[in-house]
């Protein structure tokens, strides 16, 4: 099956945005791709934004609580779209404050790595969450540095890619080992970010090295870094990789635009964008074990206006998501971004309901899964 564009408008959807299982595309029954879930808001909360999905298609995400003097944000799993709010890291005795925790991305065994804040968001620690409960990951910086954790990836061993924000060093691109933290920049590198980890280890991110504000894409092999190629612009970053070492990310063009691109050993795609007057920047955010990859894309005439996008293994080009889903469903929601894909083509993204404007989280389910299916790993990109 290939992935079919198409003009969308039709009538609202009645009765969007209940506090049930709602899945807004029925199988196929107006030729939408996709089926559409919104995953619920945990009770109280203003809204959902998802980061992650594993092969069970669990997702991961946060939700947030701003009027909360105690609590603004929970990390979260969505078991079908019923959300589960993970715990938080409490304030040190004899401390106040509002606490929080965001979700950043889930491994295969359910693990989940994110952060955790303490004392009015003075102190932000990377978590690893087993069950509800977090353990805080070991900081990286001095005695007297207390500066930000971020966990940002983990792979199916429990290794977690991250930085820590010292004041001496900077960002520092991170891996921990359980708690134990391992430094992956050297000494002539400002700022370092780890996006990205898959189940060898490999890690991917950004760096920006001494004299340069510029960022460049980056791949880690232990501590050994790799700078991958650009598009003949001055700036790029790497956010995910899979298990066959593909990596997606951005990277800007000669022109100034920034495009999603895909790199395979030495070689880098330009994935392109959605088009349009004002179509020209994208960015890939994941994919999956066979090459299929989502992320965002401007398009139209609308300066800064942007859909969710797929690039289906098969030939990479960019699918617009909201032209893939029911007729009715793209008039009642509007997808912004993918933030993850699975084996099964199962992706999470988020958008806001055009009815209330309320920001939502959503998981698509391909009608027909089969095109993620027996994919030769081993066939250059196109």
């Amino acid at each position: 099956m290939e992935y079919q564009t198409r003009t969308i408008g039709g009538s609202c959807l009645a009765g969007a945005g209940v506090a049930m299982v709602l899945t807004l595309a029925a199988a196929s029954s107006d030729g939408a791709d996709f089926t559409v879930t919104v995953l619920e808001k945990l009770p109280g909360s203003a809204s959902a934004q998802a980061s992650g999905i594993n092969n069970a298609g669990q997702v991961v995400g946060t939700a947030s609580t701003p009027h909360s003097p105690t609590i603004r944000s929970w990390a979260v799993i969505w078991n079908g779209s019923t959300p589960t709010a993970l715990g938080t890291v409490p304030n040190p005795p004899g401390t106040t404050g509002f606490t929080g925790s965001t979700g950043a991305a889930i491994n295969e065994a359910g693990q989940v790595v994110g952060e955790s804040v303490t004392q009015n968001a003075s102190v932000i620690t990377a978590a690893v969450w087993n069950g509800k409960t977090p353990t805080v990951l070991a900081f990286t910086g001095g005695p007297n540095e207390a500066a930000p954790c971020n966990g940002i990836a983990i792979n199916n061993s429990g290794q977690v890619a991250g930085s820590c924000v010292t004041y001496s060093e900077g960002a520092q691109a991170t891996l921990w080992n359980g708690t134990t933290p391992t430094i992956l920049d050297d000494n002539e590198i400002v700022d370092a970010v780890a996006f990205g980890i898959n189940d060898a280890g490999q890690i991917t991110g950004s760096i920006a090295v001494e004299g340069s504000s510029q960022n460049v894409a980056v791949v880690w092999n232990g501590t050994t870094q790799t700078l991958l190629k650009s598009l003949g612009g001055p700036q790029s970053g790497a956010t995910a990789i899979n298990a066959a070492g593909r990596i997606v990310g951005w990277a800007d063009t000669t022109s100034g635009d920034s495009h999603a691109v895909l790199w395979r050993g030495s070689e880098v795609t330009d994935l392109g964008t959605l088009g349009g007057t004002y179509g020209i920047n994208s960015q890939a955010l994941a994919l999956n074990a066979a090459g299929d990859i989502v992320g965002w894309s401007w398009y139209g005439a609308v300066e800064g206006a942007r859909h969710a996008v797929f690039w289906p293994h098969h030939d990479h080009k960019p699918v617009d998501l909201s032209d893939v889903i029911g007729v009715n469903e793209a008039v009642e929601i509007t997808i912004l971004e993918a933030v993850g894909i699975n084996n099964r083509c199962e992706i999470v993204a988020n958008g806001t309901d055009n009815k209330t404007g309320a920001a939502q989280a959503y998981l698509l389910k391909p009608v027909d899964p089969s095109p993620c299916e027996a994919t030769d790993l081993s066939s250059p990109p196109p």
